[in-house]
């Protein structure tokens, strides 16, 4: 398996796509905790950034592995449910050649939340 990294938005104020929260702690530091608290297996590793600039889709996290790999943003996630559909999804990602997962092979979290797949930066 590829080096995977999962980023979530730990700013994000939505529960897939909800109405925003007002009071933290917000879904986004939720998503965090939960992504945390899951058994990430060798290879994938979990980092926070502040603000995707999708707040309209929180939750969001991106699925990335290099400089050579597609990367997956998801969005429309909840942290209460999400989570361990989330880690399957960075395993299949990681166990891709180029980061695209074949839609037949896809977790369906991949083929129901993928707001966009950015190229390669090469």
């Amino acid at each position: 398996m590829a080096e995977t990294t999962i980023t979530v938005c730990d700013t994000c104020r939505r529960v897939a796509g909800g109405t925003p929260e007002t009071q933290a702690p917000w879904p986004g530091e939720r998503m965090a905790a939960a992504l945390a608290a899951e058994a990430l297996p060798e290879g994938v590793r979990l980092r926070r950034v502040s603000c995707f600039s999708a707040c309209s889709r929180g939750c969001v996290v991106a699925l990335s592995g290099g400089t050579d790999h597609w990367t997956y943003v998801l969005g429309n996630l909840d942290p209460a449910e999400d989570a361990a559909k989330v880690v399957a999804a960075a395993v299949a990602y990681g166990d891709s050649a180029d980061g695209v997962v074949a839609w037949t092979e896809a977790p369906a979290l991949l083929r129901t939340r993928t707001i966009t797949r950015v190229p390669p930066q090469d």
